[in-house]
């Protein structure tokens, strides 16, 4: 999932539209694993500015790609074509960049410079607390057919409290319309996240939806969805 740019860190995509962008924090979701059997997805991916072929890498895999933005800055990607695992599609797309990929849960990626040294594990319940963030935005916008995603990208930067509810929100720009955007705003202000944050996660966060790409699930529960009360 990514971009609108809110510095220090940007993304490409995740769980098929949201990406989570987060400030301030050294390691970076849970301890590294490896997928297995990862299946193979057609990739066509021109050589092109870093950040562009990023957000194109994440909309195919459905994938985040999280990285400071200025490592990203001058650089151009290798070109990506033919069908491959999205893990071979980054190692491809980043060659000669300077810059490798380092595998983290919940599909998830971080650029680092090479070399790099290696960044201390983030606890696992803080890594668990992004997804569960994510699930709950997820849940709340698939629930209402106004602002069900799919067609719109918007970035957002909140805070949460210890109850776990939305603190404070800022939404960074227009989805593309007035009723839009109040929708996004209603279910920003009443969000909760269902536990309350855990030690070590820094705030705030920021999380960008994107547009559906073509073929791709926009995350919803396969379920009617309702109008907006």
């Amino acid at each position: 999932m990514l971009p609108l740019h809110v510095p220090v860190i940007a993304q490409a995509r995740s769980a098929g539209l949201f990406g989570l962008l987060l400030f301030g924090i050294g390691g970076l979701f849970h301890a590294s694993t490896v997928h297995a059997q990862e299946p193979r997805l057609m990739f066509h991916i021109p050589s092109q500015a870093l950040e562009t072929a990023l957000e194109a890498y994440g909309s195919i895999s459905g994938r985040d790609v999280l990285y400071h933005s200025n490592l990203a800055t001058g650089r151009r990607s290798n070109a990506v074509l033919g069908r491959m695992s999205p893990d071979t599609a980054l190692t491809t797309l980043l060659k000669g960049t300077g810059l490798s990929a380092r595998y983290e849960t919940s599909g998830s990626y971080v650029l680092q410079a090479i070399p790099a040294a290696p960044d201390p594990p983030l606890p696992p319940n803080v890594g668990l607390y992004y997804a569960r963030i994510q699930s709950a935005l997820r849940t709340a916008l698939c629930a209402d057919n106004q602002v069900r995603p799919g067609t719109y990208r918007v970035a957002v930067r909140f805070w949460i409290d210890s109850e776990g509810s939305m603190l404070r929100y800022e939404r960074l720009g227009s989805a593309g319309e007035a009723g839009l955007d109040d929708g996004i705003d209603r279910k920003l202000r009443h969000l909760r996240i269902g536990a309350s944050p855990p030690t070590g996660l820094a705030q705030p966060l920021t999380i960008l939806i994107l547009p559906q790409a073509d073929g791709a699930s926009v995350g919803c529960e396969a379920r009617e969805t309702r109008g907006a009360p």
